[in-house]
């Protein structure tokens, strides 16, 4: 696996297992509950981020395959992609979700960990079928983050998830999230 995608594949591995361990904190009873008036639950949290992962990897897959269609070569940058500072870090003003992404509040947690477990296959798969190749060339428009290429992309997914994994890790604590 080239050190770039090796690179995001543990930074996702790792944001994934901190996100299962804060919902696992979380009452069973809490998981569907939210916080306080206008906040996600737990459930809807999880919805919505199965949500992003499944919308971003099918949006990764087009843009790939059109990319090697097109003859994308090899791969030759071996710097990390995780050495510049997230541009979704926990500073970062609180944005409304764009409609697409919205939980629908009829998804229970279980369901929405299963979409979860779905989606990162996914993204997953396009990180394995793009393996060796100049993913820095593949690109997208992100609504609120503008071109990010493809290890942009899967950063932005990795970070995106810590953000609420946070939010849930202070349901489970008992505080009040941080937006």
């Amino acid at each position: 696996m080239h050190p770039r995608v090796s690179e995001l594949v543990d930074h996702l591995t790792r944001g994934r297992a901190a996100l299962l361990a804060a919902v696992a904190a979380v009452p069973a009873d809490a998981l569907s509950r939210a916080p306080r008036p206008g906040a996600w639950s737990p459930a809807q949290i999880l919805e919505h981020l199965a949500k992003v992962e499944a919308g971003s990897a099918s949006l990764l897959a087009r843009r790939l395959a059109r990319a090697k269609e097109a003859g994308l070569g090899p791969e030759t940058d071996e710097s990390s992609v995780l050495a510049a500072p997230s541009s979704f870090g926990p500073d970062r003003a609180p944005r409304e979700a764009p409609e697409i992404v919205r939980p629908t509040g009829e998804v229970d947690a279980e369901t929405a960990l299963a979409r979860l477990q779905d989606s990162r296959a996914a993204l997953l798969a396009v990180l394995d079928d793009g393996d060796g190749l100049a993913l820095g060339q593949v690109t997208a428009t992100h609504a609120a983050l503008g071109e990010l290429d493809l290890y942009g992309w899967a950063r932005f997914i990795a970070d995106h998830e810590a953000h609420h994994e946070r939010q849930i890790r202070a349901i489970a604590d008992a505080g009040t999230p941080t937006e």
